[in-house]
């Protein structure tokens, strides 16, 4: 049903189900007549067309009304799932879903596959300064800027907060380090301007890639971007860093030292 919601208008589905009505309500009366009476008049004809004709309009414009009404509102509900109110990125169970399928069909394919967790830097400052609604307008063009540049080829969703993730299909390690200097760069030269108030934003990433000889689950991978975006903000912010066990290791150390 919702498919013919979506293929014809209102009128059409009109115009259909008053059709097959009349082509049903005579195709039983003419059986009906047939073996009760052994004939099939004009009278029979013209009264199996006009009740049709009268009734169903009616009762299929209510019905036809509500479906499109149910139809719509799960169109919104959908899109309310699915896409963060105020970046317009994908929602965090939305992008899960999807970053676990995109993984998985690069496991299969044998093909590489990077991912970027994203913080934006003292966000807290931006709302405690100009207040939250300023706050909000720093997330809308941050999300502007991210589906400005990834366009349809990556997946970027907002895990909540701040932090964001953007999962690279097919793409290499030096083009994701590429790509994350670039959005990097884009973002920390970009003077926004709310009210008078002038906001910076900059952002910490940390990219982890998939070993296709040792391939990571999708939630490991999701980690090793996390310990890499925290091994940015605890070196200065503003700056991308690759995943290395080794380098993590030995930022542990030195902070528990």
């Amino acid at each position: 049903m919702k498919q013919l919601l979506y293929k014809f208008s209102r009128k059409g589905l009109l115009v259909g189900l008053t059709l097959m009505a009349i082509l049903l309500a005579n195709a039983l009366n003419y059986f009906i007549s047939i073996y009760f009476e052994g004939e099939f008049t004009r009278v029979d004809l013209v009264r199996s067309t006009i009740i049709p004709i009268v009734l169903v309009p009616i009762l299929a414009w209510t019905l036809i009304n509500r479906a499109f009404k149910l139809a719509r509102v799960e169109r919104e509900l959908k899109k309310i799932v699915t896409f963060d109110g105020l970046t317009k990125l994908y929602t965090r169970n939305a992008f899960l879903e999807l970053a676990h399928d995109s993984h998985q069909k690069a496991i299969e394919n044998k093909t590489e596959l990077s991912i970027l967790a994203l913080d934006l830097d003292l966000f807290k400052s931006i709302n405690d300064k100009y207040g939250h609604d300023s706050g909000d307008y720093a997330l809308i063009k941050f999300g502007e800027l991210v589906s400005s540049l990834a366009d349809d080829k990556y997946i970027c969703g907002r895990l909540g907060g701040e932090e964001f993730a953007i999962i690279l299909p097919q793409t290499n390690h030096d083009t994701a380090k590429k790509f994350a200097e670039y959005l990097r760069e884009k973002l920390k030269n970009s003077i926004l301007i709310y009210k008078t108030n002038e906001i910076l934003l900059t952002a910490s990433i940390g990219i982890s890639r998939l070993d296709l000889k040792q391939p990571q689950s999708f939630d490991e991978l999701l980690v090793e971007a996390d310990r890499a975006l925290y091994l940015a903000k605890r070196t200065g912010r503003n700056k991308s860093v690759t995943y290395d066990a080794e380098k993590i290791l030995k930022q542990n150390l030195q902070t528990s030292s």
